[in-house]
C-alpha cells in the first residue's frame, strides 16, 4: 500500500489531533489515479482501530472539492479504514466503539443482491509513523469488485448473452493477504441478457466480488453470418478486486475459427490500469520519405496510393515485431525488408499500375505479432488505391493484369475515347505491324482522344491473325511516357471490289454467314490466286471448284446457315428449306453478316441494276440505265458466262448463267461485281434454276429478282436468296 503524508501547521485541540485525509480513487476507466476519479461516490465513512479494537467511527464525513475529509483522533496510532458507498453493507447504526475487533472487522463480507454485487471502495492507512500536528494523508481507495469488459474482434459477430457460471455471491469488504472467499460463500450463475446484440466493444458488461474460485466459467452465446455458437472457457482461479478482465470474442481471419480469450489487465502499484481498447498498429510517417502522390491520414491507419506503379518502403509503428500475412487477393505485394532489430517492421510495397476504368479500391494489409498464433482485425492497416484519372468511353476495357484490350474479333471505326489529365497526350505505336489504329484529339480545347480502328481493302494479311497496337500516355512537358496499354483484334478481310461508291464483296456468303471461318478470305481468293477476274474463274474452274462457291450459299429467314443443294427424286432441292417466320429483308442489315460487313440496302443495288426486266445475267449487253445513278454514273454493262458440266449428286444441272456487272470510265471497263448462285426455292418443288433472288435490306420487303431478267419487286419471306455482303462504312482506311 502506498501512502504519503504532508506536515502542515499545528492544529491540535487539547488531546485531539485534527487530520485531513484525501481519498485517492482508482477508476476502471483511468490508467492512473486522479482526484476527480471518485466523483460517483455518494457517501464516505471511516473507522479507527487502535490496539486491535475499534475506537472511533466517523459516519458523517464532510468532503471538499479535493475529496478531503477532516477527522479528529485522540492519538496518532492504529489503522484508519476508509469506506465509500457501504451504507447497505454495514449496520452503521449499531457499530459502536469497543464493539468490534480488527480481526473481526477484516472478516466482514458483502453479499450480492439479485445476483448483482454492490459497488464500493475501501482503503486503509497506518497512523503509527505519524508525528503530532496536523496531517494530510492520501489513502488509496480500491474498488471492491472486479469488472468484465467484452471485446468483439471480427466482422458480423453478434453477442446475444453472456453468462458467468458459479459466481461467488459474497466477498470480503477488505483486501486479504491473498485472494480468498469467505468460508460460508454461496455460488450462482450471473446471466447478462442484452436488449440488442452487442457488435462492438462494451465496457462493464458484468461485475463480481473478489474471489478465489476454480469453478468460475464464462459462457458467451454469439452468432455470425446467421449461425449460432456458444463459447465457454474457465476463468482464472483468482479474480482480484479493482481489476479489469477482458473477454474477447475473435474470429481468426485465416482459419475463420471463432474463439474466446480471457485476459487480466495488471496494475501499476495499487492503481488499476485499464486495457487500451483502441490499441492498434500505425504507419510511421516520420521514418520514411513517401513517393509522390502517397499520403497517410491523421490517424496514421489509412494510406492512400495513386494509380501509378509504385515500389517503396514503409515503416509500421508497433511495439512488437510484425509478420506480414500473405494474401494473394491483394492488388499489391508487401515484402519484409531485411533490417536490424532496432529498425524492425519495415516492409517493401510494390504495386502495379491500375489501368483506367476501374473504381477506387480498399484493401487491408494484415500482420501477425511475432510469437502469436492468431491474426486479428486490430493488427491491420487500410490501403486505399485511387482510381486512374484517365476516363474511358466506348468499348475500351483494359485488363488489370496485362493492360490489354483484346476484342478477340474484327473491329473498326471508333473503338472508344480516352480523356487524359491536363498536360498529357496520347499516341499510337506499332511494332512490326501496319498502322491499323489512328489516334486523334477531339478538339484543341479538349484533352479527349478518339481511338479509331481502320481497314485495308484486300489486305493479304487479313487471314484472321491478331493485330496489336500500343497506346502510349506521354507527359508533354518532358516527354516521359507514364502509361501504356495494348489493343488487339483479329484481322479478317473478305475480297472486295469498289463499284459506284460501295465496297462489294466478290463472292457470295457461304455456310455460316456470320462466321469468317466459313467465308472466302482475302488470302484465299481463288480468282486472284489464279490471276483472273471472278467471271473468268467461274468460266474456267473445275466443277468441284465451282460448286464450292455455288453450293451452301442459299439462305432463308434469319437462320444464317447456307442450305445445301441435294438431289431428291431427280430434282435439286435445298436441304432444310421451310417457310420462315421472318422476312430476311426486314432483318437488321448486320444481323447475318460477319463483323465489319452488312447486307446491302436495296438502294445500293439501285446504283448498279436496271429493273425493267431487260438487264439479264444470261446476256452480254449494255448499256443499261441504273435505277438510281450515283455521282453521275448512270450506265452499266453485263458480261455473261455459263456452265453446263455441273452436277448435284446424280442430277445434272441445266445451263447455269453468271455475269459480271460493270461500268466504264472514259470508255474503259472499270470495277465490276459478278453474280452467280443457286436459283430461289419458294416451295416444296425445289430450286428454280437461274431465277435468283438477291438478298438486300428493305423494311418494305422489296428486293431484286432475276427471272431471268432483273426486276425490283416485293419479295416474299418464303423465297431463298443469295447474300452478297458489302463492307460497312469505315472511317479510316490504311
Amino acid at each position: 500500500m502506498v501512502s504519503c503524508a504532508e506536515h502542515l501547521e499545528d492544529m491540535s485541540q487539547g488531546d485531539t489531533s485534527l487530520l485531513k485525509v484525501r481519498g485517492v480513487f482508482s477508476d476502471f476507466a483511468s490508467a492512473g489515479s486522479a482526484a476527480g476519479a471518485g466523483e460517483g461516490v455518494s457517501e464516505m465513512k471511516a473507522c479507527l482501530f487502535q490496539n486491535g479494537l475499534l475506537t472511533k467511527v466517523y459516519k458523517d464525513l464532510k468532503t471538499t472539492d479535493n475529496l478531503e475529509y477532516s477527522l479528529g483522533v485522540n492519538r496518532l496510532s492504529g489503522t484508519l479504514y476508509m469506506l465509500a458507498d457501504t451504507e447497505q453493507l454495514i449496520d452503521w447504526n449499531n457499530l459502536q466503539p469497543q464493539s468490534v475487533t480488527e480481526e473481526e472487522w477484516l472478516q466482514m463480507t458483502a453479499s450480492s443482491e439479485n445476483g448483482q454485487p454492490h459497488p464500493f471502495w475501501t482503503g486503509k492507512v497506518s497512523l503509527d509513523s505519524l508525528t503530532s500536528g496536523k496531517q494530510t494523508l492520501s489513502v488509496n481507495m480500491k474498488r471492491g469488485v472486479a469488472r468484465f469488459d467484452l471485446l468483439v474482434r471480427g466482422t458480423a459477430i453478434s453477442v446475444h448473452r453472456l453468462t458467468l457460471k458459479n459466481v461467488r455471491q459474497q466477498g470480503y469488504l477488505f483486501e486479504q493477504n491473498a485472494v480468498s472467499s469467505p468460508e460460508d460463500v454461496t455460488s450462482d450463475d450471473r446471466v447478462c441478457e442484452f436488449a440488442a446484440p452487442l457488435q462492438k466493444d462494451s465496457v462493464g458488461v458484468a461485475y463480481v466480488y473478489e474471489q478465489k474460485n476454480p469453478e468460475l466459467m464464462v459462457s458467451v452465446d454469439v452468432s455470425i453470418a446467421g449461425r449460432s455458437y456458444t463459447l465457454e472457457e474457465y476463468l482464472m482461479e483468482d479474480v482480484k478486486r479493482n481489476t479489469v478482465y477482458t473477454l474477447t470474442v475473435r474470429k481468426e481471419l485465416l482459419t475463420e475459427e471463432l474463439r474466446l480469450e480471457i485476459e487480466e489487465w495488471n496494475k501499476e502499484g495499487d492503481i488499476a490500469l485499464t486495457p487500451d481498447l483502441n490499441s492498434a498498429i500505425h504507419f510511421d510517417v516520420e521514418s520514411l520519405v513517401l513517393p509522390e502522390g502517397v499520403s497517410v491520414n491523421g490517424g496514421r491507419d489509412v494510406m492512400t496510393l495513386p494509380a501509378s506503379a509504385l515500389d517503396f518502403e514503409l515503416q509500421i509503428d508497433c511495439d512488437n515485431e510484425l509478420e506480414w500475412i500473405n494474401d494473394p487477393s491483394l492488388p499489391f505485394v508487401v515484402e519484409p525488408v531485411e533490417t536490424t532489430w532496432q529498425d524492425a517492421n519495415r516492409f517493401r510495397l510494390r504495386k502495379p499500375l491500375l489501368p483506367p476504368g476501374y473504381p477506387e479500391e480498399e484493401a487491408l494489409v494484415r500482420f501477425r505479432r511475432k510469437g502469436l498464433q492468431g491474426v486479428y482485425d486490430e493488427d491491420s492497416l487500410k490501403i486505399v488505391l485511387l482510381a486512374n484519372p484517365i476516363q474511358l468511353e466506348g468499348e475500351l476495357v483494359f485488363g488489370k493484369d496485362d493492360y490489354l484490350c483484346d476484342f478477340a474479333r474484327y473491329v473498326d471505326n471508333e473503338l472508344g475515347r480516352m480523356t487524359l489529365p491536363e498536360g498529357y497526350e496520347l499516341l499510337a505505336r506499332f511494332q512490326n505491324e501496319d498502322a491499323w489504329i489512328k489516334v486523334e484529339q477531339v478538339s484543341a480545347r479538349s484533352n479527349t482522344y478518339r481511338v479509331v480502328g481502320g481497314w485495308r481493302p484486300n489486305d493479304p494479311k487479313a487471314d484472321g491473325r491478331e493485330q496489336m497496337a500500343t497506346l502510349v500516355v506521354r507527359r508533354i512537358s518532358d516527354g516521359n511516357e507514364t502509361e501504356s496499354y495494348q489493343i488487339k483484334r483479329r484481322n479478317y478481310g473478305l475480297p472486295v471490289t469498289k463499284m459506284n461508291g460501295v465496297w462489294w464483296c466478290k463472292y457470295n456468303a457461304i455456310g455460316n454467314s456470320r462466321s469468317f471461318d466459313d467465308q472466302i478470305l482475302v488470302p484465299q481468293d481463288p480468282a486472284a490466286k489464279a490471276g483472273k477476274t471472278v467471271l473468268e474463274y467461274l468460266n474456267t474452274c473445275t466443277p468441284d471448284e465451282y460448286m464450292r462457291l455455288w453450293n451452301r450459299s442459299a439462305y432463308i429467314g434469319d437462320i444464317g446457315i447456307g442450305m445445301e443443294a441435294v438431289a431428291e427424286g431427280g430434282t435439286v432441292k435445298l436441304s432444310g428449306w421451310k417457310n420462315p417466320s421472318v422476312n430476311m429483308g426486314q432483318l437488321d442489315a448486320k444481323a447475318l453478316a460477319p463483323d465489319g460487313y452488312e447486307m446491302p440496302a436495296i438502294e445500293y443495288y439501285d446504283r448498279i441494276f436496271n429493273g425493267g426486266w431487260g438487264m439479264r445475267f444470261d446476256r452480254t449487253d449494255g448499256y443499261y440505265t441504273v435505277q438510281s445513278p450515283w455521282e453521275g454514273r448512270a450506265h452499266v454493262y453485263t458480261l455473261s458466262g455459263s456452265r453446263t458440266d455441273l452436277f448435284v449428286g446424280d442430277v445434272q444441272l441445266p445451263e447455269l448463267f453468271h455475269a459480271e456487272v460493270y461500268n466504264k470510265t472514259n470508255g474503259v471497263k472499270d470495277e465490276c461485281v459478278t453474280f452467280y448462285g443457286p436459283g430461289a426455292q419458294w416451295g416444296s418443288g425445289g430450286v428454280n434454276h437461274n431465277k435468283i433472288v438477291i438478298a438486300c435490306y428493305s423494311p418494305e420487303n422489296n428486293g431484286w429478282f432475276h427471272a431471268p431478267g432483273l426486276r425490283r419487286q416485293s419479295i416474299g419471306k418464303e423465297n431463298s436468296r443469295i447474300i452478297r455482303f458489302i463492307k460497312s462504312p469505315v472511317e479510316y482506311i490504311y
